[in-house]
């Protein structure tokens, strides 16, 4: 019974390790890994040890959090801290997950003392792993964060995936008390919702560290939603000051009737305070977007502000009062943008899990199963293998080598047997050996690499009001040698939250991918963007986070595009220029009025060189299409006739029955990857008897480049430029081993400038 016992104790989920006679010692609790327990293979996630240290003198250790690479190597997330004497310590932790996590995959969390800043002897450990009550989920699904319990029916009508490209994960129930204190922590999510159920946001529980992490999330992409309650605003004066829209808050007292937009039914009894959003004097034209509306008054309900690359939108009712929480939608508001759809930006109809129900079991529906996927993540592994950069080597090492067996063999003999020499044929043949043993090695010598390269694909994004650069990097890194390569993203001078590098893979299918010579390295765990990896000649697969001033020295040859534009009453007329450093190609403008107003495309540019001007003339309204146009009618069968009809910029790319090749592909992949939650609904009717109407009838989904999506930002007044430019150096201040990156791949420019 005792190796029994001891096997327990170990594989336990709050097992405690310690040494020195108990004197430290470390825990887990599965509800603080990851959100709530919840975690993504291929994202970071967070790890919350409690360590507790009966020593009576302030001691210095260093928690870790070790776990196996993409590489079957094994990275030490480190981070260091002075445990006080007789207290418990909650330290967060960081790593970035492999896509191949699963419940039997093994973590290891060791507090080590520290010796002159670096590891030393081990003190305590625990082992974790991600296996029930912690939740992986799956690198196809969007997550969404709510704070409380309730937030009127949304997760009762967009669960389901049956409507939708992805299905989607609540976490309800958030504490933000309990939140990750960096901002890579918080990754997982692409939205989070914050109701009256939560905390205050003033509550002395929210550490500076998580505040800062949930506003760089924001400012790096995420979508922060606050419902206000009915008798205050606390937000406005709180550390969320400098993110919240520039608005007065009003009241509208006693309201009850619903607005329309919000699509129920005003239940019996209801009386509420309903809150409004004027945009205050000082406020820059265009920086609040109204998304709804009162009908009665014409005060703002719903509005919306960008905050760097993320956005920040207010909710003016109350959305987790009991009344409402269970409401669904009339059915004439089955396919109307209602709120949920006008604050997120999608398509897709509202039904009750009931209702899908029935109407699969009469099939008029098909089921998720029934569909044929695309990945839009395989975009993640476009142009990295480097098979190509050998295949010249190889070609002309095969060309000598058969110009060596004619001249050894049968050339040599025919030319001596000509001169009638072949008495010398030995020394003939030990001369050309000689000669081409000089040449192959010689131009091996001159072929062989000598210093790391990496080939990329890289998604950078530029806000001109803010100057902030993103960029979202995929890449394989080549060194010619055993032992590390060193990477290091340079800080950002205007003292912005690190950015992150990991080894996570990119197909969750390969579990056999990895090394037998298991290797350690170091990581810091609260500032993960330098590392020497372990390399052994060969390729390794490295994903980057990057964000910081385009003011940096490294961007002085990425002269983003610059525009002079006036809008005539019925278009936007203008004039842009860029000094990029090659050809933009299969160039688009996304023109986005803001509020409520739909986003309309320019057509396609198939090349736009640097400091070409890019002219729009007047009287060319042609030249626009709607980023998504919906087939009209509203019930089901009005519907499913037209089931087929989506049309504009997205509409047409869904629409395709077969598989775009090259260059197609990859556009389309790029612009559904940039507007993804705007994508129509898939074909999902079916014809009576179970078959589903039409051809290609395809769910697009994303295993990578979640982060990537702008559709939040199609309600913000802007213009965004997406092109691709070929063959361009990596545009992230990245050295390697102390040299600045080299290296060759696609970079995927996205310029997005907030019109006045």
């Amino acid at each position: 019974m005792l190796p029994v016992g001891l096997i327990a104790v170990v594989l336990c989920a709050e097992a405690f390790g310690q040494s020195e006679g108990g004197l430290i010692e470390v825990a887990v609790k599965p509800v603080d890994v990851g959100i709530n327990g919840h975690v993504r293979p291929g994202d970071w996630a967070g790890l919350l040890a409690r360590v507790r240290s009966r020593h009576p003198k302030p001691r210095t250790v260093i928690c870790q959090w070790v776990l196996s690479d993409i590489d079957g190597d094994e990275p030490h997330l480190s981070r260091r801290v002075t445990l006080s004497p007789n207290a418990e310590h909650a330290i967060w932790l960081y790593a970035p997950l492999p896509v191949t996590t699963a419940p039997s995959t093994r973590w290891r969390i060791n507090v080590v003392d520290e010796v002159d800043g670096e590891p030393g002897d081990l003190l305590a450990f625990t082992i974790q792993r991600p296996r029930a009550p912690i939740e992986i989920v799956g690198q196809d699904r969007r997550v969404i964060g709510i704070t409380g319990r309730w937030a009127m029916s949304l997760t009762e009508l967009y669960e389901s995936e049956v409507f939708r490209n992805e299905a989607t994960v609540y976490i309800r129930g958030i504490q933000l008390a309990t939140l990750p204190d960096r901002w890579f922590g918080l990754s997982t999510l692409s939205t989070l919702i914050w109701t009256p159920q939560g905390d205050e946001p003033n509550s002395a529980e929210i550490r500076p560290g998580t505040q800062q992490a949930i506003l760089e999330w924001v400012r790096r992409g995420g979508h922060l939603v606050i419902v206000m309650p009915t008798d205050q605003d606390p937000w406005s004066s709180s550390f969320l000051a400098e993110a919240m829209p520039p608005v007065t808050v009003g009241a509208i007292d006693n309201a009850e009737i619903i607005p329309s937009w919000i699509g129920t039914v005003t239940p019996p009894g209801y009386k509420s305070t309903f809150r409004t959003f004027e945009p205050l004097p000082q406020a820059m034209p265009g920086e609040v977007s109204v998304l709804f509306s009162d009908a009665d008054t014409g005060l703002p309900m719903v509005v919306a502000r960008g905050y760097g690359f993320g956005r920040v939108t207010l909710i003016g009712i109350d959305l987790t009062d009991p009344l409402l929480r269970r409401g669904y939608p009339e059915a004439e508001y089955r396919f109307e943008r209602g709120l949920w759809g006008g604050v997120f930006g999608w398509n897709s109809p509202a039904y009750a899990p009931p209702e899908i129900k029935q109407m699969q079991e009469k099939e008029n529906l098909s089921g998720p199963y029934d569909r044929s996927t695309v990945d839009l993540g395989e975009i993640a592994g476009f142009g990295l293998s480097m098979q190509r950069a050998t295949g010249a080597a190889l070609l002309l090492a095969i060309f000598v080598f058969a110009v060596y067996w004619v001249a050894a063999g049968p050339g040599a003999h025919l030319a001596l047997q000509r001169r009638k020499l072949l008495a010398h044929s030995w020394l003939v043949f030990f001369l050309v050996v000689v000669l081409f043993s000089l040449i192959s090695w010689g131009g091996a010598l001159v072929i062989k690499p000598h210093r790391a390269d990496l080939r990329h694909v890289t998604f950078l994004d530029v806000d001109e009001r803010s100057g902030l650069a993103r960029a979202r990097s995929w890449m394989t890194v080549y060194k010619p040698s055993h032992g590390a390569v060193t990477l290091h993203l340079e800080p950002d001078r205007k003292g912005g939250a690190p950015g992150t590098l990991a080894s996570v893979g990119v197909d969750a299918t390969d579990r056999e991918r990895g090394f037998i010579d298991t290797q350690e390295y170091l990581m810091s765990a609260a500032s993960p963007r330098r590392a020497a990896f372990p390399i052994r000649a060969t390729t390794r697969r490295i994903a980057l986070d990057y964000l910081g001033g385009n003011d940096h020295e490294h961007y002085e040859s990425w002269v983003m595009p610059s525009a002079s534009m006036s809008w005539n009453g019925r278009t936007l007329n203008a004039t842009l220029v860029h000094g990029l450093p090659g050809t933009l190609k299969e160039v688009v403008a996304v023109y986005c009025p803001g509020g409520s107003a739909p986003a309309t495309v320019r057509k396609k540019l198939k090349e736009w060189p640097p400091r070409d001007p890019w002219v729009w003339n007047k009287g060319h309204e042609d030249h626009w299409n709607e980023i998504v146009r919906k087939p009209p009618g509203r019930d089901m069968e009005h519907e499913k006739a037209r089931s087929r009809r989506w049309r504009g910029f997205l509409g047409d790319f869904t629409r395709e029955r077969h598989e775009p090749k090259d260059q197609r592909k990859l556009w389309r992949t790029v612009s559904l990857l940039s507007f993804y939650d705007a994508l129509p609904v898939p074909d999902v009717w079916s014809s009576g008897d179970g078959v589903i109407m039409g051809q290609g009838y395809h769910a697009y989904q994303r295993t990578q480049g979640r982060g990537l999506d702008l559709t939040h930002l199609l309600r913000i007044k802007c213009l965004i430029v997406i092109g691709l430019l070929e063959d361009s150096p990596l545009p992230v201040p990245m050295t390697i081993d102390g040299d600045p990156a080299r290296g060759k791949g696609l970079t995927v420019v996205r310029w997005i400038s907030r019109l006045d």
